[in-house]
């Protein structure tokens, strides 16, 4: 299928029920912390170690309180496929969110002498939106199932498309046909 023009579509995507969201979470907060909740289960007699799984208990349910508040519980992103390539954004109000919440993580971080909090938000800020031309792609995973594509580009590039019931079939084809290009 070859693309004559770009393709743009706005979509909001439960957090806490893609199966891609779910994976990446898994990889950055799942891992790290059950071996952490492990070596603290294997000293729960220990009072210190009680308190501080509490307070990591705590901060997740705290976490994903704040994402319900925030955001309605929901990835919301703009994506476009054009002949150059695929890129996600934020919506715009959903940016200026983005940016006032990063800046005070930024601040905040600063302030605290916190250089991990600080480096967050630089990082949240600095990925508000994301573009991989189709020359830089590596890797493309589809799961039909879940309306999802996900796709590597080079280092520290990957964009999860998150399509319609409408869309799906015609963007699986548009990437798959402009990969074997």
């Amino acid at each position: 299928m070859k693309l004559d023009t770009d393709i743009k579509w706005e979509i909001q995507v439960p957090i806490f029920k893609n199966i891609l969201i779910l994976k990446q979470l898994g990889l950055a907060i799942g891992i790290p912390f059950s071996i952490l909740i492990g070596f603290l289960l294997m000293h729960i007699s220990d009072a210190g170690a009680r308190y501080a799984l509490y307070l990591i208990l705590l901060t997740f349910f705290l976490t994903t309180v704040l994402i319900y508040v925030l955001y309605q519980g929901k990835y919301h992103m703009v994506i476009q496929i054009s002949k150059s390539g695929i890129s996600v954004e934020y919506p715009p109000a959903i940016k200026r969110k983005n940016k006032v919440i990063n800046f005070l993580l930024v601040f905040l971080g600063l302030f605290l002498k916190k250089p991990g909090a600080a480096g967050t938000g630089l990082l949240a800020a600095s990925k508000q939106s994301i573009k991989i031309q189709w020359k830089h792609i590596r890797k493309v995973k589809f799961y039909p199932k879940h309306k999802t594509i996900f796709i590597k580009g080079r280092i520290g590039e990957s964009i999860g498309v998150f399509c319609t019931k409408d869309n799906y079939a015609v963007i699986e084809t548009i990437i798959q046909n402009s990969k074997n290009a």
